[in-house]
């Protein structure tokens, strides 16, 4: 859909879509020469440090969108609800549950069109899917528990793909046991562990047992029957490794999601402070090692937490929670939509975001009809993040009748108030190219010029941390919500003490001009301000990094 922008611009919503990214992407990979640079723009953004890194994930990340978008149709039927067991509050062979990474929070999914070493992973998930539900499944005929359908700690068992899928397959692991780091060809950083995949076979290294955490609760709780929910270990039988999630990114079918391998990293741990633990009085015991290792050091990597029975499980509130902030989101989808009025002036061009309503900065240097144009407009870029911004509140502010005009007296004394002084003549080049019969410049169209299209891929980065405020606000965004979450330790004035954090946040929450008294900041109030704020900024990268650092997009999963 084509929303219209305050300045008169429109643009398209396929930010997803945007060869920008690529284009951002080809700059950071071509020009790269470590994790940061400065930039060297014309305006005041000259100084912004870029974290090539942190962008390149954050662009990463933006593949993961197109990828499920591409991915909707022909993987379809592996994103369809479907139901996990109800349970009496224990596990049973035959439930079907979702396996969730304590450390992530997320949830193990299955990708059967990707590539063959990447067929499990750890995901978010706002339901139950068929991708991410497994069955529990007897692990050997030659059972020592018996032929009862319970399932205890200790025993063998297999987990199984949902049939739902159409296949049947067991999540296994690779035989090898791991040494150390081993590096995925497919990945830029080592990955430790060893592979943990789909096997469409029921053989040996399809055994799995599930274990309490605590090392003394291994032998001792071992004949238990496991609680539904309960925090356990996933050990492999033929390997002794233990199933894991670090946090460490892949690219599958369905985007960018974690990758699974099978590493003890509660022994790591140990193994790495041993020297430090053999120098304590007295030396920790092997639990409180273990404890240790969950709580703050990688061991939590290991735990995760078989589900059955959603609605007597965290999960339903995350989903009525995350229900809640989706009805909401298209409310406010609505309501923009239908707010998406032309503004009053000369032609608008919303239905075709291609079209320019004015000559481009390359045309108005060549053209001395805008010689005026070419002279304002640098100065006001170079009044910092909040100059045009300021130029046209102050504007507004004159704008009595609210048509986006102003007198040429007017108009001429908001410049003054910047320092900004006509020559000669200038006066009757600004009436010649924005003026009217009543002798009124439209300051819209004057606003308009610096830039005549904002790139999607600006206007999906500043979509990200509207959403970014709508998650946490889980509800409608107010100026309380922009305060908690803006960064301001990137401007290069804090920086360089020449304004303090609180004036500089002062000046950010003065840029809001809100009509309602709850203090709700709606997607187009947060837009505009970008709008104002991408004018004064050239360079795409320069314009995605200032976002990411503002709200810390590149922590934002």
């Amino acid at each position: 859909s084509s929303l219209l922008n305050p300045c008169g611009m429109a643009y398209a919503e396929q930010a997803y879509q945007d060869p920008g990214f690529a284009q951002l992407e080809g700059t950071l990979s071509a020009g790269g020469t470590g994790n940061s640079a400065i930039y060297r723009d014309e305006n005041w953004t000259r100084e912004l440090e870029v974290d090539e890194e942190g962008l390149r994930r954050y662009l990463q990340r933006k593949k993961h969108h197109l990828l499920t978008k591409s991915a909707a149709a022909e993987l379809a039927y592996t994103l369809v609800p479907s139901p996990v067991s109800h349970t009496d509050g224990c596990l049973h062979f035959g439930d079907t549950v979702m396996l969730q990474s304590l450390k992530m929070d997320a949830y193990l999914h299955c990708d059967l069109h990707g590539d063959t070493r990447h067929t499990v992973s750890v995901a978010e998930t706002h339901q139950p899917v068929a991708r991410s539900v497994f069955a529990l499944a007897r692990g050997t005929s030659q059972d020592p528990f018996g032929s009862g359908p319970d399932i205890h700690f200790g025993q063998h068992l297999r987990l199984a793909v949902n049939p739902q899928l159409g296949e049947t397959c067991y999540l296994a692991c690779d035989t090898e046991r791991p040494t150390g780091y081993q590096h995925a060809e497919t990945e830029r950083e080592p990955v430790l562990g060893i592979r943990v995949h789909i096997q469409r076979r029921a053989v040996p290294s399809t055994v799995w047992v599930l274990e309490p955490p605590a090392p003394i609760d291994r032998v001792r709780r071992r004949g238990e029957q496991v609680k539904n929910g309960a925090s356990l270990l996933i050990r492999h039988v033929e390997t002794g490794v233990l199933m894991g999630c670090t946090g460490q990114v892949m690219m599958n079918s369905y985007g960018a999601e974690y990758i699974v391998a099978g590493f003890d990293h509660m022994q790591h741990y140990a193994d790495k402070h041993k020297d430090v633990h053999a120098q304590q009085h007295p030396p920790p015991s092997e639990d409180e090692i273990a404890n240790y290792a969950m709580s703050r050091g990688d061991g939590r990597a290991n735990l995760w937490s078989v589900v059955a029975d959603t609605d007597a499980h965290p999960l339903s509130e995350t989903l009525a929670v995350r229900k809640r902030q989706e009805d909401f989101q298209e409310r406010m989808s609505r309501v923009i939509h239908k707010d998406n009025r032309e503004l009053p002036g000369p032609a608008n061009n919303s239905r075709n975001p291609d079209k320019r309503d004015g000559p481009s900065q390359i045309e108005m240097t060549r053209n001395r009809e805008y010689e005026v144009c070419v002279r304002i407009y640098p100065i006001l870029r170079a009044r910092g993040l909040h100059g045009i911004r300021s130029f046209r509140r102050t504007c507004q502010g004159m704008d009595l009748l609210h048509d986006g005009k102003l007198p040429l007296s007017v108009f001429e004394g908001a410049l003054n108030y910047l320092g900004i002084r006509f020559g000669e003549g200038e006066s009757d080049a600004i009436m010649k190219l924005f003026g009217d019969e009543d002798y009124r410049v439209d300051y819209v169209r004057f606003l308009r010029l610096i830039k005549c299209h904002m790139p999607t891929v600006r206007v999906a980065s500043v979509r990200d941390a509207y959403r970014k405020l709508q998650r946490v606000a889980g509800g409608p965004v107010t100026i309380s919500h922009l305060e908690r979450c803006f960064e301001v330790r990137w401007n290069r004035e804090v920086q360089s003490q020449r304004q303090s954090e609180q004036e500089f946040m002062q000046e950010f929450l003065s840029q809001w001009m809100i009509d309602n008294a709850e203090g709700i900041v709606s997607w187009d109030d947060f837009l505009n301000y970008y709008v104002d704020v991408s004018l004064t900024v050239d360079d795409d990268i320069v314009f995605v990094e200032l976002l990411r650092q503002c709200w810390n997009l590149q922590d934002d999963e």
